[in-house]
């Protein structure tokens, strides 16, 4: 596997390092590159690389806000991988890649289980075989999680709460309404 990687993505490029260790320890040989994000942005909607990633928790709000992350293309801008299956459900089946049954059914559920109630049984359903594809069709493999991001607040600030979920899809701070912060 040639992994190329955008150190935007992973945060430090010893992340990538510690990652393929990990996958040459059980076998899985694996070159690791770091290239930039605009290369890698056009690699994958290329379809051009052999691992994309994700840098966020699935946390269940991103799953009802943005299932397309759990979904084809795992992504709400450029496709993570599957660029031909957009272009073949943008285009209304003219072009691109009609896609393999499961990745279809993934794709449809993106839309169904975000009109179904959070906490129903449909809701419920809906996520339950959403993670089983993804888990049956290996295209999402988690290899790492909670990641501590650290927040450091000067002593100086006033009216931060604890720190809770942080994380790029939840804004980072804005959760925690830093407009209301103020300088002691």
């Amino acid at each position: 596997i040639f992994w190329e990687f955008s150190a935007q993505f992973t945060g430090d490029p010893e992340f990538a390092v510690l990652i393929a260790d990990y996958w040459q320890a059980v076998g899985v040989d694996v070159t690791i590159k770091e290239i930039s994000t605009s290369l890698y942005r056009e690699k994958e909607e290329g379809n051009n690389l052999d691992i994309a990633m994700e840098w966020d928790l699935p946390f269940e709000w991103n799953v009802i806000s943005e299932p397309r992350l759990y979904t084809p293309p795992w992504s709400n801008s450029t496709p993570k991988t599957g660029a031909p299956w957009v272009e073949y459900w943008n285009t209304s089946g003219k072009s691109g890649v009609k896609p393999p049954a499961w990745a279809q059914r993934l794709y449809d559920i993106a839309g169904e289980i975000q009109t179904a109630a959070p906490g129903s049984a449909e809701y419920m359903a809906l996520g339950k075989e959403m993670v089983k594809l993804n888990l049956e069709n290996m295209t999402i493999i988690g290899t790492a999680g909670k990641i501590p991001q650290v927040n450091v607040v000067s002593n100086r600030i006033g009216n931060v709460t604890e720190w809770g979920i942080n994380a790029y899809r939840a804004g980072f701070t804005f959760s925690y309404d830093p407009s209301q912060w103020y300088v002691k």
